[in-house]
């Protein structure tokens, strides 16, 4: 964390991970004289095939409970969302996270619920079953390959996914009036696309197709209007060099990829992450009445995204950190 704030990421989000050990973070990155990125994480939310299948759970939970602590919980038509939320929250979670094997009645569910409670809900472009279609709404839509299912009916149900499904990515669906209609409701709901770009960039060679759809839809979702958010998908960290630093080499991919103007990569990084988070009347924008949550850079950013490595300071929050060293020019 202390790396990953004097590089100048003042901020993250964990949606997977240890709740327990996420609380002992956000402790950390909330004083404002730590060295440390503010944390923000989510209640992990699947159904019990994915629990009892999914080998990463184990890693997850550690020492605790799958799909019943505060921080992971089980969905399913008996589930009481308001209570799940009002736990989420009381344990320190900023979001719900809907992962897999999820119902649509059950996505619409939650998603009511949470709206309701003005807490913020981020979810995977498709939940099998549940489609793109059953989490309208949402903060965030995270992976640009799941629009691939905007436009196939029925999404298939998590164990079929995972054991007999082939998925055909087919670009001419780009151009498509379901495909016109999800953008404008993304627009609508203010939901940012948390494309992941970086994470396709270790795709197999049989899975190209799948690559070029991702980099194709995420480019139609830009031109259309769709804000677009930096996301990884993975540890950011060790960023010494700009070959690991994950969150570069995503802004730089949305400006290669998806031909993004070098003021919208910026944005993705800041203000759209901050409409993700539920954050943007604090945060995001340097402007009179938000809080300071700042980078001081020896070199533009917008001469060569690669300068955004020139940090100079990382502040948050509190201007009396500002004049602790000397501002060069």
């Amino acid at each position: 964390m202390k790396n990953m704030f004097q590089q100048g990421i003042t901020t993250l989000r964990d949606m997977a991970g240890n709740g327990s050990a996420l609380r002992a973070l956000k402790q950390l990155g909330y004083n404002k004289e730590s060295p440390y990125p503010r944390v923000h994480f989510s209640c992990l939310i699947t159904g019990s095939d994915f629990i009892a299948n999914d080998p990463r759970v184990t890693e997850t939970v550690g020492n605790s409970t799958a799909g019943s602590e505060a921080w992971f919980r089980t969905l399913d038509n008996t589930t009481n969302v308001e209570d799940l939320i009002v736990q989420a929250k009381n344990f320190g979670c900023t979001g719900l996270k809907l992962y897999a094997d999820i119902s649509a009645a059950n996505a619409k569910r939650i998603i009511a619920a949470a709206k309701q409670q003005d807490f913020p809900i981020w979810a995977h472009g498709a939940l099998f079953d549940a489609s793109p279609w059953d989490i309208v709404g949402v903060h965030s839509f995270s992976h640009a390959d799941f629009f691939n299912f905007v436009t196939i009916t029925p999404v298939p149900d998590f164990r079929t996914f995972n054991e007999s499904y082939t998925e055909v990515f087919a670009q001419t669906t780009m151009s498509s009036q379901k495909m016109t209609d999800y953008f404008d409701e993304m627009i609508q709901n203010n939901t940012i696309l948390d494309a992941t770009l970086s994470v396709y960039e270790d795709a197999f060679d049989d899975e190209q197709a799948m690559v070029r759809f991702a980099h194709a839809v995420t480019k139609a979702a830009y031109e259309h209007g769709v804000k677009i958010g930096a996301g990884v998908d993975e540890s950011n960290d060790n960023i010494e060099t700009t070959d690991t630093h994950k969150l570069l080499q995503e802004l730089k991919l949305l400006k290669e990829v998806a031909n993004m103007t070098t003021m919208d990569v910026l944005k993705a990084a800041t203000i759209h992450n901050a409409i993700a988070l539920g954050i943007d009347k604090e945060y995001g924008t340097v402007e009179k009445g938000k809080k300071a949550d700042l980078i001081f850079l020896n070199q533009n950013p917008f001469d060569d995204l690669d300068n955004l490595t020139s940090v100079f300071l990382s502040l948050k929050r509190g201007m009396n950190t500002i004049f602790k060293q000397p501002i060069c020019t």
